[in-house]
């Protein structure tokens, strides 16, 4: 503090909680006909990660978290291609 106010210290870090984020898929092809070919491919977004996690993205001069986002929750995705 100085005169009363708080100053921030930029030799002070400070650090979020590490984060991962893991996406994976799965991928089925199948031929149909002679030029025709089937690929269905399943999605899974952040695996690792918890619904609605408060994750800290900024701090006040004091330390304090001054500002919260939350985190991207598990998602699917399914789609389909004909191949030619």
């Amino acid at each position: 503090m100085v005169n009363g106010a708080t100053v921030p210290d930029f030799d002070q870090k400070y650090f979020g909680p590490s984060e991962t984020n893991v996406d994976t898929w799965i991928t089925y092809d199948r031929k149909v006909r002679n030029n025709l070919g089937l690929q269905l491919q399943l999605r899974i977004r952040n695996v690792t990660s918890g619904s609605g996690d408060l994750i800290p993205v900024a701090a006040n001069p004091d330390g304090e978290v001054a500002l919260w986002r939350l985190g991207q929750p598990t998602s699917f995705e399914l789609s389909a291609r004909l191949k030619f």
